[in-house]
């Protein structure tokens, strides 16, 4: 009788094959398997991990719960069930029972179709536990990563904080004696403010980079509007051309939308008063959304700069508001294009599949 060789190792330990089957079924196909290598399991009882399910339809009435209830806590690990069945009796299969089976085996069968049909079931399982581990790797990377942009972002507000703090004490007490020349000391505080800039820049840029666990359904024109608002009073008109539904961290979307709304005035407009107009509007196809602005826009050469860390068109820029924009969409593994709007001025979309 020839015998059927299933990997050893599908998780750590033995392949464990769990048997609901007919007496006299499960004895056949108990002597296919290899005994060394198989833990097989009859009808008294389920064992607490098992990597795949031979099942008759009798079986799966009895069992129903039990079974139902493995799948379920499985998640997107694949919990194979292959069902053993006559042919006369397939065409009579609930539609329960057709969800719950991964395979159908038709009776009488040889080891040989057997073989194939289980270990194809157990490498799809196989590959679905390395996807689980390496997405646990990555989480755990992931975690670590956020705590020491956490770390970072500690030393940048503290560290750093404190001895600017001093400086302006400092800068403070010249101020009063008048032995410095004024000029001279409005050149120091102009370099603490711009310290003060970038600081708050690093920290933002730190933080707002960090991985994102968990997203909600939430409003684009709901979380613009928002936005507009928390950017400050500063002029301008915001225009929603149509919304969607992002999943999104709410707090991050809206530091994102915050950040472009505050390059949009200070670097997007060229009428003579009122501030920019801002556009900000859905794109479906691919799914995302848009914001732009009626400003001079963006060089062709500098729109592959644009978004990086320190890269400003302009003099007095620091180059973070963009590149936090950037973090924000990476961390929620958006892609994002700098490009023209209609008008000429800056466009910046967000590819959210």
């Amino acid at each position: 009788m020839p015998r059927i060789e299933l990997p050893k190792q599908v998780r750590a330990g033995e392949t464990r094959v769990l048997m609901l089957l007919h007496r006299r079924n499960r004895e056949l196909l108990e002597r296919w398997l290899n005994d060394a290598v198989v833990t097989l399991t009859a009808d008294e009882g389920f064992p607490e991990a098992f990597d795949v399910c031979v099942l008759d339809t009798a079986a799966f009435v009895r069992h129903r719960e039990e079974l139902l209830a493995r799948k379920e806590e499985a998640g997107s690990e694949f919990l194979p069930y292959l069902l053993v069945v006559r042919e006369r009796n397939r065409p009579t299969l609930s539609a329960e029972v057709r969800e719950v089976a991964d395979e159908v085996l038709v009776i009488p069968a040889n080891p040989t179709e057997f073989a194939i049909r289980l270990s194809s079931l157990l490498r799809a399982r196989r590959q679905s536990l390395d996807l689980r581990e390496q997405k646990e790797r990555e989480i755990a990377t992931l975690e670590r990563q956020n705590e020491q942009l956490e770390q970072f972002a500690s030393i940048v507000s503290h560290d750093l904080r404190n001895p600017m703090t001093v400086l302006s004490g400092a800068l403070e007490l010249v101020e009063q004696s008048g032995d410095v020349p004024s000029e001279y000391v409005s050149m120091a505080r102009d370099a603490l403010d711009r310290m003060e800039t970038m600081t708050d820049g690093l920290l933002g840029l730190a933080r707002q980079g960090q991985s994102i666990r968990e997203t909600s359904p939430t409003d684009l024109e709901t979380a613009a509007r928002q936005a507009w608002a928390l950017a400050g009073n500063g002029e301008g008109t915001l225009v929603v051309d149509g919304t969607c539904t992002l999943e999104a961290d709410p707090e991050r979307l809206s530091a994102l939308l915050e950040n472009l709304f505050r390059n949009a005035r200070e670097h997007g407009t060229t009428a003579d008063a009122g501030g920019p107009v801002v556009h900000v509007g859905a794109i479906h196809s691919p799914t995302g959304f848009y914001v732009e602005d009626d400003g001079p826009g963006i060089p062709p050469e500098a729109r592959g700069q644009v978004l990086e860390y320190g890269f400003s068109t302009s003099t007095d820029g620091t180059g973070f508001g963009l590149a936090i924009v950037r973090s924000i969409a990476e961390a929620h593994g958006w892609d994002v294009t700098v490009t023209e709007s209609e008008d000429g001025g800056a466009r910046i979309e967000f590819d959210c599949r």
